[in-house]
């Protein structure tokens, strides 16, 4: 008998499978830059780009946002703290 587990996962990874999504090779009329990076996304409709951080916010709930933080450097580098040896010492 096939575990329930392997079951459920295999159709949860046929099903995102079958329903993907593509990702468009250049930007979109919808797509909005997020001033200061290079990168473009499609805001919620409520949501309007912040004066405060890199992203968007809705104005009417302070707690509504999508903030984008960037790795201060190449990602080789900043990742080579994140080991097994370095992480279990914390």
């Amino acid at each position: 008998m096939i575990n329930r587990h392997a079951l459920l996962c295999s159709m949860l990874l046929l099903a995102l499978t079958c329903i993907g999504q593509s990702f468009p090779a250049s930007p979109t009329v919808e797509h909005q830059l997020i001033e200061g990076t290079n990168v473009y996304l499609i805001p919620p409709q409520t949501f309007s780009p912040s004066d405060n951080f890199k992203g968007f916010q809705d104005p009417s709930d302070p707690y509504s946002m999508l903030m984008l933080m960037e790795i201060p450097g190449p990602f080789s580098e900043a990742s080579e703290g994140f080991n097994t040896e370095i992480l279990e010492k914390k």
